[in-house]
């Protein structure tokens, strides 16, 4: 299909938050000795950035991996570290963590990465192969929050472990209150580490987390902790999937699914909880399930859910901005059980009834190759929009193209459709276009929108 529309706004203005910042760049493929004002001539260390950088200040990450070599990755105070960025990307939208993954890598040396500070942001990472050691360790193999209240937001962590302290991929000590929300806890700990995550005398919420096959407990609390855990699976762990330590502990706990753990569900000041009930008898625990959770390949890490899966729509109602995506993209509120209400799924990745994908370059002229797949038989239209923005429309969830500019329905069938797009040769260099799709079930009038992949024309 070849495209026709007229010359589209070019509305690509970064808010003045974001203008107000310094974005440095960080290539691990970069040569040595850059200063990082430019993917040009970005950083290739990773520490060196990060000691360059002051609060306020953005670090764009490109794919690839960042050895810690020897020492922690300290994230200064009100610094933002992203992750998942193609070389030459000049948006946020334009990275792809899961495709195009960051990787902080500490050699089984040192811990990953270490909070000591307040307001900073990562997000879009995998970290792996970190150790905590040593006589005065404080834990956290894959992070250390060391009184401090950072977010961390779409990260993997995976093959980290601990031979001091406790939490073999992240320890919050002192007070801190981290807010970690998408993250995957996969393959962490071994048989001289304790806890996945452990919390002593600090809070921090933990949502649309998922804890899976991991050697030990799930999530580990004492010393009056406090933390909030919603939305969240803690399954196939070696131990139990949470404990609660000591009487003057007082988490929330809500719409958390719980399946297959070794020991049991909960260890509760002594007591192993083995059954749902006993969990939501509890006095802060509430809508907290058991079930397999049906991932789409659990043993392999892939932790999205299936058609099938308990997980769908079964999330608490949480406050989210309307442009809140999971790790792929994905809106996070969707109507994916076809009920005609949009609401989230528990665990870090949302179920949607279509997937869409673009292969090809993106240039004035070019030729562009979408494919939705998803439920098979289901109506499907594929969208292109001229600017980055999100708009609520329920009960399909969110548009990431604005439908009072310009934009074109490409192609309408059934799933899976894969149709080709010509660019018009007129549009202009850095023009920013917006993809997605939109199902429908049989009565038209439920669906969900997909991911939805954002390109400049170059």
């Amino acid at each position: 299909m070849r495209l026709f529309f007229r010359t589209l706004p070019l509305t690509l203005s970064l808010t003045a938050a974001a203008a107000a910042q310094t974005t440095l760049y960080v290539d691990a493929a970069a040569p040595p000795g850059g200063s990082g004002t430019s993917w040009a001539s970005a950083y290739a260390n990773l520490h060196d950035a990060l000691a360059a950088a002051t609060a306020g200040d953005s670090l764009w990450v490109a794919r690839g991996v960042y050895l810690g070599g020897g020492s922690a990755f300290v994230v200064p105070n009100g610094v933002t570290l992203l992750g998942g960025f193609e070389p030459g990307a000049t948006r946020v939208e334009l990275r792809r963590p899961s495709a195009q993954p960051s990787i902080l890598d500490a050699g089984g040396l040192t811990r990953v990465m270490r909070f000591g500070s307040q307001g900073a942001v990562v997000d879009g990472f995998t970290l792996r192969n970190g150790r905590a050691s040593g006589s005065v360790s404080l834990g956290g193999g894959g992070a250390l929050v060391d009184g401090s209240s950072p977010v961390l937001r779409n990260l993997i962590f995976t093959a980290n472990t601990n031979t001091a302290g406790r939490g073999s991929a992240l320890a919050v000590r002192n007070g801190g209150n981290p807010l970690v929300e998408n993250c995957v806890f996969f393959r962490n700990g071994a048989a001289d580490s304790g806890h996945v995550i452990d919390v002593l005398a600090s809070n921090g919420t933990f949502r649309h987390t998922v804890v899976y096959d991991n050697y030990d407990n799930g999530l580990h609390m004492q010393g009056g902790s406090a933390p909030t855990i919603e939305n969240s699976v803690f399954a196939l762990n070696t131990g139990r999937g949470i404990c609660v330590i000591d009487e003057s502990d007082s988490p929330i706990l809500r719409n958390t699914h719980f399946w297959a753990n070794g020991v049991s569900l909960m260890h509760v000041t002594g007591f192993e909880l083995h059954s749902i009930a006993e969990v939501n008898a509890l006095s802060y625990a509430t809508n907290n399930l058991s079930a397999d959770p049906l991932f789409v390949n659990g043993p392999n890490g892939v932790l999205r859910p299936t058609a099938a899966s308990p997980l769908i729509d079964a999330g608490s109602a949480v406050a989210l901005p309307v442009w809140a995506t999971d790790p792929d993209g994905f809106p996070r509120q969707l109507d994916g059980n076809l009920d005609g209400v949009a609401a989230v799924d528990i665990g870090a990745y949302e179920f949607s009834h279509a997937t869409l994908e673009l292969v090809g370059a993106s240039a004035p002229g070019a030729a562009l190759q979408l494919t939705a797949t998803g439920t098979p038989g289901m109506t499907v239209e594929l969208w292109v929009g001229s600017q980055w923005t999100a708009l609520p429309a329920p009960p399909f969830g969110t548009t990431f193209f604005d439908p009072a500019l310009r934009r074109r329905r490409i192609a309408v069938g059934q799933l899976p459709l894969a149709t080709t797009l010509q660019l018009p040769a007129s549009l202009p260099s850095g023009l920013g276009l917006v993809y997605q799709a939109r199902v429908f079930d049989a009565s038209l009038t439920r669906g969900n929108w997909s991911n939805a992949i954002y390109t400049e024309l170059n």
